[in-house]
Parts: structure tokens; C-alpha cells; sequence
């Protein structure tokens, strides 16, 4: 991971407008209805590796969850193109509801930037004790589940997720610098 990256991941959040929303109302759902067997797992196999890029949290089997934007709309069409994937929007209108979900979605993306900080604490691990190759091997994922915990904040316009990113980017900066 290089020094690029944050100036990469700052550059991508250029042009999005931040509106913190205590609530989110629109929602996008993406779903997928794929076939068992060996075409369909690896057709489920892909969907899964995608949505964590988009920002999406698993809402239930097969259901996942995006506040909406003009560009999360775009990027989850990629997805659709691949096979039975389906992209539905909605508006969320009853409170109760509005806070179940952004409740359900900011309580994921705070797992995996709780899961984050533990695979950087890893890292320190096998960095004092010299072994430097899963050292290095973890760096690189953290650095791509980074990403996509930016790509969430920025969906969710939440200022708060965003400045834990940059924190976690310099701290796996400094790690790397290290190795």
C-alpha cells in the first residue's frame, strides 16, 4: 500500500456532495435469485465480492441494502449486468422503519470497521515478530476492505465513518511503511 492510495481515495470522494442525514429514507435493494450448482456459485460467488464495493450491507438472504445516490444507483446497475441480480429503489416513509434500517446498515459498517482495526492489530503482531510476508499479505487486503468502508461512508454521508477510514488508512500507512 502506497501513499497513493489515501490521495486516491481522497480524490474519489471530490465532487460527492456530503449531506449528513441523522435517518436514510431512499434506499436502494439489490437482490439476486441464482441457480444452485456450479454456474450459479460462482455467479453468486462474484455478486458477493462485488457488493462490499458498493457500500452494501446484507439486509436479509439474497437482499442488500445501499442508501441511495445518483452515483450508487449507477455503479449497482454494473452489478445487475452480470446475471440475476435486480436493482429496486425505495423510499422508506414510516420514522420507525427509516431507523431500523439506517440503524442496520450503520451497525454493519461499523463491524467491518471494528474487523479492520482488528486485522491491524495483526499486523503489529506478525510485524514484531518478523514475519513480514502475512504481514505484508494482510496490509494489501485491509487496504481493498478500506476502500470499500469509504465507499460506504460516502454513501452514507457519514462524516463520522469517514474520518475512522482516514485514521485506519494512516495507521495501515505507517504499518506499511514499517515492513
Amino acid at each position: 500500500m502506497e501513499r497513493k492510495s489515501i490521495a486516491k481515495m481522497l480524490a474519489a470522494l471530490e465532487g460527492i456532495k456530503f449531506e449528513p442525514k441523522e435517518l436514510v429514507d431512499n434506499w436502494i435493494l439489490l437482490t439476486y435469485d441464482l441457480p444452485a450448482g456450479k454456474v450459479g456459485g460462482a455467479a453468486r460467488y462474484q455478486f458477493l465480492k462485488q457488493v462490499p464495493k458498493l457500500g452494501a450491507v446484507m439486509h436479509t438472504s439474497s437482499v442488500y441494502l445501499i442508501p441511495w445516490s445518483e452515483q450508487a444507483e449507477i455503479a449497482a446497475l454494473q452489478v445487475t449486468k452480470a446475471g440475476q441480480a435486480f436493482l429496486w429503489t425505495a423510499q422508506v416513509k414510516e420514522e420507525e422503519k427509516q431507523k431500523e434500517l439506517t440503524e442496520l446498515y450503520d451497525s454493519t459498517i461499523k463491524k467491518r470497521i471494528d474487523d479492520i482495526y482488528d486485522r491491524i492489530k495483526r499486523i503489529k503482531e506478525h510485524q514484531s515478530k518478523g514475519e513480514d510476508r502475512p504481514a505484508n499479505r494482510m496490509i494489501k487486503k485491509t487496504g481493498e476492505l478500506l476502500e470499500d468502508i469509504v465507499t460506504a461512508a460516502t454513501r452514507r454521508n457519514s462524516i463520522t465513518m469517514l474520518s475512522q477510514a482516514i485514521t485506519l488508512y494512516k495507521e495501515l500507512l505507517k504499518l506499511n511503511e514499517e515492513s
